[in-house]
């Protein structure tokens, strides 16, 4: 039987653009999308062709939902909807919880954030990530 892991414990990183990059964790981080990328399909069916022909297209990293709980005191979630009103590309990681520990790297743009107010329950930040280039394992 093939190992498992456990989510608990799987940590998001924001870097702050610095050389050498120094990454900050997230906190309060509750659930993280799939992670992934998927590419389209070029049709170059032509005339003489006798069914559809295609070729790839560009990977294209896919939009990665996070829900947090909202500190509205906290300089990471400040700083998110800062990088979406400013349209600012930062680099992210996630960090899974095997051993040793995979790594997921990748620049993203925050296309929103977004925060409520259900009853009975604490904030919920809402946020989408959409990776620019490639979203790298290691």
């Amino acid at each position: 039987m093939a190992d498992t892991f456990e989510t608990q414990g799987t940590k998001l990183y924001r870097g702050d653009g610095g050389a050498p990059e120094s990454f900050t964790e997230i906190p309060q981080v509750t659930s993280i999308d799939p992670v992934g990328a998927s590419r389209s399909l070029i049709d170059v069916t032509h005339l003489g062709s006798t069914s559809r022909e295609y070729k790839m297209a560009l990977k294209d990293g896919q939009e990665i939902n996070v829900e947090a709980w909202y500190d509205p005191s906290d300089a990471q979630h400040a700083g998110l909807r800062d990088d979406l009103d400013n349209g600012t590309e930062r680099n992210f990681k996630i960090e899974l919880t095997d051993s040793p520990a995979t790594e997921i790297t990748f620049a993203a743009l925050v296309m929103s954030w977004s925060i409520g107010a259900p009853i009975d329950n604490v904030y919920p930040l809402r946020l989408t990530l959409k990776p620019s280039g490639p979203v790298l394992f290691s």
